[in-house]
């Protein structure tokens, strides 16, 4: 059959602009074969075709309306899953020759300002889809004045049972996105390139499964993936490798997926705003958006599973996935002088991802290194986790060595510190579990262990944090704990005769001139959003311990050199609660206790006594009631500090007692506090110093 259509024109019944017009339209199939049920298209054209799209300012699209209010029909059940049928990949039609050309789609949206308004030029040719001969081959083309010079794709590829061999090459040029800033704006986006450019070129291949299997295997390669924003590269990937062992009716078994030569580079521009791609993130945007379209109501729809659910409950697997040759990297220009950040990896290796419905305790296991020139030498990482279980264990092993941190310099010099690190090495290890109990609680335990900073000597050790019986209320936001425990840290500093002081491998250096009054107001204009609400959170901790604090410094800044010290020192409370609400019973009260040892000023420092939560129904808060000993206090470990101020310390056996409430609580959109002390005495010996009703 032969027919050929011109003047086309498709238009609301009740008048207006047309919604489609076509200048030619012609088709040719053969009868025969549709008889036979096999729909074969000799050719099929189409020439001058004018679509037009608008959107209105509340935000409906009345093209999309038309169609959804044609369907009033009762929702259809979904119907149950049938037993799989054999994986078929020949083209159900043949298109000897398809060509659309000369089409154009007029967009208008006034659902933003400005108003959007431009047109798409698209053309698209395809020959021999389903030919037994010849392989099927495609272009298609875009452009538009506004947003694309232009858009190429073409390809080609032969199909059949389960054999799937194709190719592809896809560029895009001088893609413009600063007139569409309206739709990018309450994402905090904000286009600054020019024009982007993105290429890809891409191969699939398929063979039937070994054994006879119902199912095949294949591969999928996409090579020389990269975007470019004014002619710089920000994004590439030379190559994605993924190769499947499987994929059926049942399961899908990939053996690996590998992406080689990934290269990413961002920047902070001078307006101290970070970039990547063309395009500048502004949360600024997102606090005052441009327009506030208003969305058109839903067409009520029957909730269905979705297809990429169904897939991920079934079996399946990845043996190993890896990146390779990884540089990422990044410029920062809004310090002075402008300074360049590295991360670069030769491997980094997930492997044993196993999701087995009958089995879901597997574990998967990650290793990587990482190095960043000039800062890092090396970064050891190794990990192991149960993604899949009920109880969805994980432990991660960091280890850092040859820490010179160069490359952070400028960032340094803002701060007034410079480096003392020759080589410095870092460990840490954190582990725990995480589970979804059947009402919707995020519970689980948290461990952070074997903290240690170390340059020749060490510079910072925590011995752990232990968190257990942890639980987060989505639907409340209230959290729970049933024991913390921390352990450290432990550290040092030391401060030089100059005035210097060093610490965690850092040394302070005198300041070479202040910031003027508008180099500050340029560095850090002033923010037009809302100032955020501070809310109290809603948390219960059956027991909360902090330990082993320890603090050392030596000041050779002063005569007599003087060592201070703060050891056994720490804080436990029981029953720590900061609201009523929801408890089934009267929360019981709570205890504190904190104690502090420095030689030199106090042989020890302690507060004792009842915490309590908040009483208002709704609102959170913390009422302290303590009281506060002190013993064996002198000051001779400061006399250094008060003897330029001609004030010499006499004390030889200073006490102090004091009784003290306080309490914070939630009050609109911020928090309130006070505080009351009474019984205050201090005295040296039997001699009372200070008294205080």
């Amino acid at each position: 059959g032969d027919a050929g259509i011109w003047g086309l024109q498709v238009r609301p019944k009740n008048g207006g602009e047309a919604i489609l017009a076509a200048d030619y339209c012609h088709g040719n199939i053969s009868v025969l074969n549709l008889l036979r049920g096999r729909l074969d298209v000799w050719r099929a054209e189409a020439d001058g075709v004018e679509i037009n799209v608008d959107r209105t300012a509340d935000g409906r699209i009345p093209l999309l309306d038309r169609f959804l209010s044609g369907s009033s029909a009762a929702p259809v059940a979904a119907a149950p899953a049938s037993a799989g049928k054999p994986i078929d990949l020949t083209s159900p039609l043949r298109v000897d020759a398809l060509r659309l050309q000369h089409i154009r789609v007029h967009i208008r949206d006034q659902s933003v300002t400005p108003t959007f308004d431009t047109v798409l030029a698209m053309d698209l040719r395809l020959s021999d889809l389903g030919s037994p001969n010849r392989p099927a081959r495609f272009e298609f083309g875009m452009s538009d004045n506004a947003l694309l010079v232009s858009l190429e794709v073409s390809g080609e590829g032969r199909s059949g049972g389960k054999t799937l061999d194709a190719s592809m090459h896809m560029v895009a040029r001088g893609v413009r996105l600063k007139p569409a800033a309206a739709y990018l704006q309450p994402l905090g986006i904000h286009p600054v390139a020019d024009g982007l450019t993105f290429n890809a070129d891409g191969h699939i291949h398929t063979a039937p499964g070994a054994n006879n299997a119902d199912g095949f295997s294949g591969s999928i390669v996409l090579d020389h993936i990269s975007a470019t924003a004014d002619m710089q590269e920000a994004l590439a990937l030379d190559q994605l490798e993924l190769d499947a062992d499987m994929i059926d009716t049942k399961s899908i078994h990939l053996a690996r997926l590998v992406l080689d030569g990934v290269r990413a580079h961002g920047e902070r521009a001078d307006n101290g705003k970070l970039r990547l791609a063309g395009l500048e993130w502004d949360p600024s945007l997102i606090a005052r958006p441009a327009t506030q379209p208003t969305i058109a109501p839903a067409v009520a729809q029957v909730s269905q599973p979705s297809l990429l659910a169904d897939l991920l409950a079934e079996p399946w697997s990845l043996n190993e996935f890896s990146v390779r040759k990884l540089n990422a990297t990044f410029h920062d220009s809004a310090v002075a002088p402008a300074a360049d950040v590295s991360l670069v990896s030769d491997e980094l290796s997930i492997k044993n991802i196993n999701h087995d419905p009958n089995n879901l305790d597997a574990g998967v296991t990650f290793t990587g290194k990482l190095r960043s020139p000039r800062l890092i030498d090396e970064i050891k990482l190794t990990a192991s986790a149960q993604p899949f279980a009920a109880k969805k264990t994980f432990r991660l092993d960091v280890e850092a060595s040859g820490i010179k941190p160069d490359a952070l310099k400028p960032y340094l010099d803002e701060l007034g510190l410079e480096s003392q690190f020759k080589s410095g090495r870092f460990t840490c290890a954190v582990g725990g579990w995480l589970g979804i109990a059947d009402d919707g609680e995020l519970q689980g335990d948290f461990n952070v262990d074997h903290v240690w900073l170390r340059d020749g000597g060490d510079l910072f050790t925590f011995n752990g944090i232990h968190a257990d019986g942890l639980g987060l209320d989505p639907a409340t936001g209230r959290i729970r704990a049933k024991d913390i425990e921390l352990s450290g840290p432990g550290m040092s500093a030391h401060r030089g005769v100059g005035g210097a002081l060093e610490c965690l491998g850092f040394k302070t250096k005198p300041v070479v001139g202040q910031m003027q009054v508008g180099e500050v107001a340029a560095s850090s204009p002033a923010s037009t959003a809302p100032a955020a609400p501070i809310e109290m959170p809603k948390i219960k901790i059956d027991r909360f311990a902090w330990k082993d604090i320890h603090f050392a410094l030596t000041d050779e800044a002063v005569s007599p050199v003087t060592k201070l010290e703060i050891s056994n020192t720490g804080v436990v409370i029981t029953d720590l609660r900061t609201d009523a609400e929801g408890a089934t019973q009267p929360a019981r009260q709570g205890h504190v206790r904190a104690w502090m040892s420095a030689a030199g000023i106090a042989e020890s420092l302690s507060v004792e006594g009842d915490v309590s939560p908040g009483t208002e129904p709704g609102r959170a808060g913390l009422a302290f009631d303590v009281k506060v000993e002190g013993k064996a206090i002198t000051g001779a470990g400061i006399a250094s500090y008060l003897k330029p101020m001609g004030i010499e310390p006499v004390l030889v056996n200073g006490s102090l007692q004091l009784h003290a409430k306080a309490g914070v609580s939630q009050s609109g959109d911020g928090l309130t506090g006070a505080l009351v002390a009474d019984h205050v005495r201090f005295a040296d010996g039997r001699a009372e110093l200070v008294a205080v009703d």
